[in-house]
């Protein structure tokens, strides 16, 4: 089973000085799935651009305002993963996330020696993902993320990882 497909979004919202900003989202995605007896393998990958239109942005706000420096940036993101389905009972995931774009100074540079002087959102992780579905419409794990990268620093990245034990109940 292959899969591709496109997706997009414009949104606009008011800031905290009630000027217009202006979001738009275009990707594509994919997904493979092999049945592997009473296993399935899954594949998936995404690539995602961002374009931002800010109404209120001030060049002289200080470095990690939250104002932004620009009044136009940009992100693009991409995704991949794979996730092994054991007889409907446990999955196991590994997938991949990388982010850049354009550097602002106000957005993303806080000189605390943790985070980035330079003002980029790159950031880069891994998450993997263990888990148990006991039922239909129940899934239970856990999901660990382990930062490389974190808004362009790469200093003390266990700080900014994350450990997640989960509960999801659908119906």
């Amino acid at each position: 089973f292959l899969e591709v497909g496109a997706f997009g979004m414009q949104t606009r919202g008011v800031d905290s000085v009630y000027a217009l900003d202006k979001y738009t989202d275009t990707g594509v995605d994919t997904q493979y799935e092999l049945p592997l007896g009473s296993n399935l393998l899954a594949l998936h990958a995404m690539y995602q651009h961002e374009d931002q239109n800010y109404g209120h942005f001030d060049p002289t706000a200080g470095t990690g305002s939250g104002v932004p420096y620009n009044q136009k940036d940009h992100l693009n993101g991409v995704h991949v993963d794979g996730v092994m389905h054991f007889s409907h009972t446990y999955e196991v995931a590994l997938g991949y996330d990388t982010w850049s774009g354009s550097g602002d100074p106000n957005l993303y540079a806080w000189g605390d020696g943790v985070t980035n002087q330079v003002g980029k959102p790159d950031t880069n992780y891994w998450t993997v993902d263990v888990s148990y579905l006991p039922w239909e419409n129940t899934k239970l794990g856990v999901q660990y993320v382990d930062y490389t990268k974190y808004v362009g620093s790469t200093t003390d990245m266990s700080y900014d990882n994350n450990l997640f034990l989960y509960g999801w109940f659908v119906w």
